[in-house]
């Protein structure tokens, strides 16, 4: 089942799913979601859960109480916190916060507008102060539908403060308050309302019987927008983007047709071709990774790629080029292999239904899409998707594809010292390694690394970059971030390590590695850098925790291999401990330098 299917299912049919999946879902991650509103909006709860468990998240959802916003956002006591929610949803609609805005516009003056406008501002700007002040959790809120008839017809787009406008207004109102809180993000209602229009998205008799106004459609619309929020505040973005050649990135068939004769340009459907592949590099810009799965001669993709005059991706756009015959699910393993990222990091596009499905059968967490006949089609197909969807971006993200092709030479480096030693290999790349305090630049950066880091991650807390900011002005906790360059080129920020001080010890919340800096045995030096900041605390022992995932069996051992001794077994997790006087550091000679700042 996929979320293209959806459409053919009743809601009781998605109940049944959800029933049936929810025993089965202990190994998913747990997500509490809290909803604050003023409309009815239980609907949405069945297919935001089935987005979620089709991802492999266990969603627990509590609806709070019926336009009951204000008292529940200041009472401690109210269904929306006793859920101690990882996120608040906070779904308005503005009917019932203003009429008079909404239904009776035509009867106001230009001062009572605006005095309505400065109320709606207040109350909107006091529910998220509330919710900031008691809660941890990530903050979602809607801004408000655009109306499609308002009340003046034409003439309103005559004038600045007629309705339209007015809601414009209201909602950069909300834009900009949603920027004064941390970790707090609008949701974008008045897109949605464009994108399947007003008919289909509002359903006015249910909206008069029980005071819920959205169809069926919409629901649906809805309760998916909010599980792409929900993907990215869990670090589930894809990272990287897997495409076919012919038919996919241009029209035709390269090794029959010739350069000369496949689709590429500004006709049709050359142009269709054309718009997609800019999408495209807008990805790559933006750090998703580009890799090529294709069957047909190399040199015959290189020559297209290289001497076509209107292709807008080059050679140099892409981190990984499979052109062969082979099967390409062994392709696409090689390439997740050779990028050193999980093969749910990978979206994969082809126009061939064999291929497809051979990937979907084979790896099955591979996200593999299939492309229509029409390549006018591609990009509204890849946008409906939305896999890439991420809510912070950071320098190492426009950096990452140049990191990549760094790795090549690299691993090519490697190739040449197959005969030598680990640690011959480690020297020749001249290492210059830093740990450091978290610095206000860092902070989205270092919240991204908990989001996505999963197989070096010794605990897998995912902390957004309102919690590292209190982590960083808590006096008893510590956040230092390692980063590395080489000779080849500055690798960035890859390592994090958050403690805290108890009593007479210090505790590790979190240490992780990204993938791209494993086997350079850089890990040890942020464990040592944990430890030296125990010792100018005067601790007498070091508690290091590891929680089992799925995807983090490759550190059970980090603890154990680094002499701390196991002194508590809780399920899958596990409490070690290291006394400051045993603690030795292996050799780090291989490093050109490294400093604890």
């Amino acid at each position: 089942m996929n979320d293209f299917e959806l459409d053919k299912l009743t809601l009781t049919k998605i109940n049944n799913y959800i029933e049936k999946k929810d025993p089965l879902s202990d190994s998913f991650e747990k997500l509490k979601v809290s909803f604050l509103r003023n409309i009815t909006l239980d609907s949405v709860k069945p297919y935001i859960k089935f987005f979620c468990l089709q991802n492999s998240i266990n969603l627990d959802v509590e609806m709070g109480n019926f336009d009951n916003v204000f008292q529940d956002s200041i009472n401690l006591d109210s269904k929306l916190y006793s859920n101690s929610p990882d996120i608040i949803i906070v779904c308005l609609n503005i009917s019932s916060l203003s009429s008079r805005l909404s239904i009776g516009f035509s009867e106001l003056t230009l001062k009572e507008i605006n005095d309505e406008v400065i109320r709606l501002e207040k109350f909107l700007n006091d529910i998220l102060s509330n919710l900031r002040k008691s809660s941890q959790a990530s903050i979602l809120i809607n801004n408000f539908e655009t109306p499609v008839y308002p009340s003046y017809g034409i003439l309103d787009s005559q004038s600045q403060n007629k309705q339209i406008n007015t809601f414009r207004k209201i909602n950069l109102k909300l834009l900009d308050l949603t920027s004064n809180y941390a970790n707090t993000y609008l949701v974008d209602f008045d897109k949605l309302q464009s994108q399947i229009g007003y008919e289909d998205f509002f359903d006015l008799r249910f909206w008069h019987i029980a005071k819920a106004p959205y169809s069926r459609k919409a629901t649906k619309v809805i309760a998916n927008e909010y599980f792409k929020y929900i993907k990215a505040l869990r670090g589930r973005s894809k990272k990287c983007l897997v495409l076919d050649c012919d038919n996919t990135l241009w029209g035709g068939v390269i090794g029959e047709d010739g350069i000369n004769n496949i689709a590429i340009g500004n006709s049709y459907p050359g142009s269709a071709y054309l718009e997609f592949q800019n999408a495209i590099l807008s990805l790559y810009r933006r750090g998703i990774i580009l890799a090529l799965c294709t069957k047909n001669n190399e040199e015959d993709v290189f020559s297209v790629l290289n001497n076509h005059p209107e292709m807008i991706l080059k050679k140099k756009h892409f981190s990984v080029i499979k052109a062969n015959w082979e099967n390409k699910a062994k392709n696409i393993q090689e390439i997740s292999n050779e990028l050193n990222i999980g093969l749910d990091s990978l979206v994969f596009l082809d126009d061939s239904e064999f291929e497809i499905n051979l990937v979907r059968k084979l790896l099955p967490n591979v996200q593999s899409i299939l492309v229509p006949d029409d390549a006018t089609n591609f990009l509204t197909l890849l946008n409906k998707a939305s896999p890439f969807d991420s809510l912070n971006f950071s320098d190492e993200d426009l950096q990452r594809n140049q990191m990549y092709l760094d790795d090549k030479n690299r691993h090519s480096l490697a190739k040449k010292l197959k005969d030598s030693s680990i640690e011959d290999y480690l020297k020749s790349l001249e290492m210059e390694v830093s740990i450091k305090d978290c610095e206000h630049f860092t902070f989205s950066r270092i919240s991204q690394l908990t989001l996505k880091t999963n197989q070096f991650n010794l605990t897998t807390k995912r902390y957004s970059e309102s919690h590292i900011r209190d982590f960083c002005n808590a006096k008893e906790f510590s956040v230092r971030y390692l980063k590395v360059n080489d000779k080849f080129g500055d690798i960035g920020i890859v390592g994090l390590a958050i403690s805290r001080i108890e009593s007479n010890k210090l505790i590790i919340d979190s240490l992780l590695l990204s993938c791209r800096a494993l086997g350079r045995g850089i890990e040890n030096l942020l464990l040592k850098d944990c430890f030296n900041i125990a010792k100018l605390h005067k601790c007498d022992k070091v508690i290091g925790i590891y929680s089992r995932t799925e995807k983090n069996k490759q550190v059970e051992n980090f603890y154990k291999n680094s002499k701390f001794s196991l002194i508590k077994n809780l399920n899958e997790s596990f409490e070690f401990e290291c006394y400051i006087d045993n603690f030795l550091l292996d050799n780090d000679d291989y490093f050109k330098s490294v400093t604890y700042e």
